[in-house]
């Protein structure tokens, strides 16, 4: 599997969700905005879940940063819900192994439909 996922083509006031599970260590993550919006995910804040809505006409990214502080394996989870409730696209699921010291990074963006 990639560490990098990308929806394209989403539709305006569609949610990304975004989700750290397990793993010994920390996660940090990045969001940002095409209109210049910034955000810094803590390890807490992406194991409770992350959701964001995405608007017409931007383009969404998550950097994340997974800090191993022993052999284990941490999984993100992602998925976009477009205003219906159902999922857009396939929905992510990656698990990162690392050993002790290790530091891997995953990708998410998301591309609105533009007006």
């Amino acid at each position: 599997m990639s560490r990098i996922k990308i929806w394209n083509r989403v539709p305006d006031r569609s949610q990304l969700h975004v989700q750290v599970e397990g793993g010994e260590g920390a996660v940090d993550g990045f969001y940002m905005v095409s209109d210049g919006t910034t955000e810094e995910w803590s390890d807490g804040m992406l194991r409770a879940g992350q959701t964001r809505s995405l608007r017409t006409p931007n383009t969404y990214n998550v950097g994340l940063v997974l800090r191993f502080a022993g052999a284990s394996t941490m999984t993100v989870k992602a998925h976009v819900e477009k205003p219906g409730g159902s999922h857009h696209g396939d929905d992510y699921e990656e698990p990162v192994t690392g050993a002790a010291g290790d530091v891997k990074a995953v990708a998410i963006g998301a591309v609105t439909l533009q007006s």
